[in-house]
């Protein structure tokens, strides 16, 4: 009988630790699931400060190219650079330069919308005035003479939603 005692004290006793650790065990767990959101969260928000960080840099060269190219645009004496030797510009050649101007321009738009550094609503704006611009017959003969040198996704998409053009 004495027996019996011991081994109803054991079976309580090990029915109070299972009772005891299943708390604990589920407060681990729900730790653990609160670090890997914590961790997740982490880990979106270096992926944000690093599209941020990429669309500053895209920035500060947007700016200094277009800079740069009006500049020589404005300089006679240095006309010669965009036109191989040729000390004037003539008006066409001034229309070239300002449509490969633009192309870069949105080449950038188009950047800065894949680090999503642009809002769906000012994107729309962006589209609608790269339609006006692309569909254009001289701005499409200068997409088209240019295009090749731009990134394969860029020229996907003025092809396909802008321009319309089949696949």
């Amino acid at each position: 009988m004495l027996a019996d005692g011991w081994l109803i004290a054991q079976s309580v006793a090990a029915v109070a630790t299972v009772v005891v650790a299943i708390p604990a065990i589920l407060y681990t767990f729900s730790q653990v699931k609160i670090a890997a959101g914590a961790a997740k969260t982490a880990a979106e928000q270096a992926e944000i400060s690093a599209k941020a960080a990429s669309a500053s840099a895209l920035g500060v060269i947007s700016a200094a190219s277009r800079e740069l190219q009006w500049k020589v645009l404005e300089d006679e004496a240095l006309h010669p650079i965009l036109t191989s030797g040729t000390t004037s510009l003539t008006e066409e050649m001034k229309r070239q330069a300002v449509r490969a101007m633009l192309i870069n321009f949105y080449g950038f738009v188009y950047e800065f919308r894949q680090l999503d550094q642009i809002p769906d609503t000012s994107w729309q704006a962006y589209k609608s005035d790269m339609t006006d611009f692309f569909t254009q017959v001289p701005n499409r003969a200068r997409w088209d003479s240019q295009k090749t040198v731009y990134p394969v996704k860029f020229q996907d998409f003025v092809e396909h939603e802008i321009l319309n053009r089949p696949h």
